[in-house]
């Protein structure tokens, strides 16, 4: 037999590798891990377009930036085998990557630019999909591993129900906030249970500036 792996199942495994490989226990050496992100990038340049020119390792050394942040880079070029420059897979990222490059030239279909806003909104999108389908899938499939109390509160009934008893008799008191983190006691008013929801800081909006100008960002090393 072989196993039957789904394509939100792959995109973890894919997701592990390219991000965190540590956590996969795999591509231990940088070099075997900038070949892995190049090939991946060599697959969606293959089937939608652009031109792959190698990956640049991490700009500085091990330990002087979080992980997230100080990780090789995928060098992409336009190419004919695009839709377009201002819409395809590449277009969301690194949207000053292909300045002095224009469709027209490249004899592509002119498209309309995505606004900070858009891009902000497709990256939000894509990056809750693995989430979506993990909750999908625990109320949908006997595949699935079984759920923890966690789990289950979280992504089975966004907060709403008792993670004990499952009635919706739930009442929270005051949020602490903490940085960027916030803290709300919650308890049953019909089993008595107690317990505490946790809040992450994500994102901001304001009507007064743009959040995604980088041009107005403090500049934390002299705060």
């Amino acid at each position: 037999m072989s196993k039957q792996i789904k394509t939100n199942e792959l995109a973890e495994i894919v997701t592990g590798l390219l991000v965190r490989p540590d956590l996969m226990g795999e591509l231990d050496e940088s070099a075997t891990h900038e070949r892995f992100i190049e090939a991946i990038g060599q697959v969606v340049a293959d089937f939608c377009g652009g031109e792959i020119n190698g990956v640049a390792p991490a700009n500085q050394p091990a330990g002087m930036a979080p992980d997230y942040i100080n990780t090789p880079y995928l060098s992409v070029y336009p190419s004919e085998s695009l839709p377009s420059l201002e819409k395809c897979v590449w277009s969301a990222y690194d949207t000053e990557g292909w300045e002095g490059h224009t469709s027209e030239e490249l004899g592509l279909t002119v498209g309309v630019a995505p606004t900070e806003a858009q891009i902000r909104e497709h990256r939000q999108n894509l990056q809750a999909l693995l989430s979506q389908a993990y909750k999908a899938e625990l109320v949908t499939t006997d595949r699935a591993p079984k759920p923890t109390i966690e789990q289950q509160y979280i992504y089975g009934s966004d907060g709403s129900l008792c993670p004990a008893c499952g009635c919706d008799m739930i009442e929270g008191d005051g949020i602490n906030i903490d940085c960027n983190r916030a803290i709300q006691e919650v308890s049953c008013n019909e089993c008595g249970v107690e317990w505490v929801d946790i809040y992450i800081l994500r994102h901001i909006q304001s009507e007064d500036f743009n959040p995604d100008d980088p041009a107005r960002a403090l500049d934390l090393d002299d705060a």
